[in-house]
Parts: C-alpha cells; sequence; structure tokens
C-alpha cells in the first residue's frame, strides 16, 4: 500500500488531521509521526526515549535553580529553556540518531504497508529537513542529514501540503516567527515537489472541511495502488 504525509508549517494543523482521519478512515490506516521531536512521537527508538527523559530532567533542574514553575517551560517543543551548546562530536552524535531514528521508522512503515495498510505520515523527516533551516543555512552534519534522506530514504507516495498564510498559522500556535513561517511555506511550494507527488489544500476552513478533502486525495491514492496487481508492485 502507499504512504501519505501531511505536511505544513507550524499551526496547520497536520496532527489533528491526522488522527482524525485515521479514526474515521474506512480503509486499513496507520498513524507515524514522522517528525524529529521525540515528545511527540508515537514510535521511536527505546534509547532516544531515554536520551529525552534525562534531557527533561536536566531542563528542569536549570528551571528550578532560576524559579521557572510554569509546567509548560519544560518541553522540546520550543528552545526558550535550552542552555547547552553543541560541539562537533555532540552534532554528529545527534546527526547519527536521527538518522537511526528515521531508519526505524522507515521500517515500521515497511511493514504496515506489506500487511495492506495505507501509511499516514504526520509530518516527514525530509520535508521538516528543508523547512528546519533552509538549504543554505545548514551545517555540515545537516546538510549531511538530509543528503542520506533525500538519497537513501523512499519519498512519500503523496504530500498533502496543509496551507495557510503566515499570520493565520502565527495566531493559531504562536510559534516561530512571520519571517519563519514565510520561509516554511515557501521551500514547501518550490522543494517538495521534487521529492514527491503534492497536492495543497486549504487549511484555513473548518477542520471538518480540510479532512474531508485530505480523505478524497487518501482515497485516490489507495485506490489506485489497490488495484494494482501485487506482483506488479515495488
Amino acid at each position: 500500500m502507499v504512504t501519505i504525509a501531511l505536511a505544513g508549517a507550524d499551526g496547520s494543523g497536520k496532527t489533528t488531521v491526522a488522527r482524525r482521519l485515521v479514526a474515521t478512515s474506512p480503509i486499513p490506516m496507520a498513524y507515524l509521526y514522522m517528525g524529529p521531536n521525540i515528545e511527540s512521537s508515537n514510535v521511536a527508538l527505546p534509547w532516544s526515549r531515554l536520551f529525552l527523559r534525562l534531557k527533561l530532567h536536566t531542563y528542569r533542574q536549570v528551571a528550578k535553580r532560576e524559579g521557572i514553575t510554569d509546567p509548560g517551560f519544560v518541553s522540546t517543543h520550543h528552545n526558550a529553556h535550552r542552555k547547552v551548546r553543541r560541539g562537533r562530536l555532540g552534532a554528529t552524535l545527534r546527526m547519527v540518531n536521527r538518522l537511526l531514528e528515521a531508519s526505524f521508522r522507515q521500517a515500521v512503515a515497511t511493514v504496515h504497508q506489506r500487511r495492506g495498510v495505507v501509511v499516514l505520515y504526520d509530518r516527514h523527516f525530509l520535508l521538516e529537513s528543508l523547512t528546519s533551516s533552509g538549504r543554505r543555512h545548514r551545517r555540515l552534519t545537516d546538510r549531511i542529514y538530509h543528503w542520506v534522506l533525500a538519497t537513501l530514504f523512499p519519498a512519500p507516495d503523496l504530500v498533502v501540503v496543509l496551507d495557510a498564510p503566515p499570520e493565520v498559522l502565527l495566531a493559531r500556535k504562536g510559534e516561530g516567527t512571520l519571517d519563519s513561517l514565510r520561509r516554511a511555506r515557501t521551500l514547501l511550494r518550490t522543494e517538495a515537489p521534487k521529492f514527491a507527488r503534492v497536492v495543497t489544500v486549504d487549511a484555513t476552513r473548518p477542520l471538518e472541511e480540510v479532512v474531508a478533502e485530505v480523505r478524497t486525495h487518501v482515497a485516490a491514492v489507495g485506490g489506485r495502488a489497490s488495484a494494482v496487481p501485487a506482483g506488479a508492485r515495488a
């Protein structure tokens, strides 16, 4: 079966739409978070979970020393609490683990596909790599990471971009800046079609309308795949 990725800048509703689709899909469908944040992942390597717990413990200690009691302050979803800078070794180890994570989740997706299940990606490593910093502004480890993903990993069969103006996205979630959201939107529009078939959905509409349109695209791609004889599939 096929893989379909929901993409879009922060605040576009990727996770909400993905979970609603899986819960109401008439065809077998598996949800798989494919972004870099382990805290949000439904599938992750055991040591990544352990490192996350240790990291959050360190952040809590820092917050405690600084007298910060806001429970939402300690999270890997933002950078306000981070005090540690990575050296070259730390950056290299982080890159290696990110590639191992991507490989592990890709293997999970392959198992689902072989069982005849449509895999719905909430984000995708390749597209997240594109929109996080832009090709011209990455460190060497980021460029290597992106090259490996683009060269060795299969792209989704379809990317559904949930599109909305940066002003709307910032008002919804309050993450990032107008400039970073504009950059992410532009990169998705220009770069994503180089790696996969892309359709764009207006994410400013009510949730049920967005889900209904995405479901139509999913059914179209899934239906074509199911019509291909099993022996003819890659």
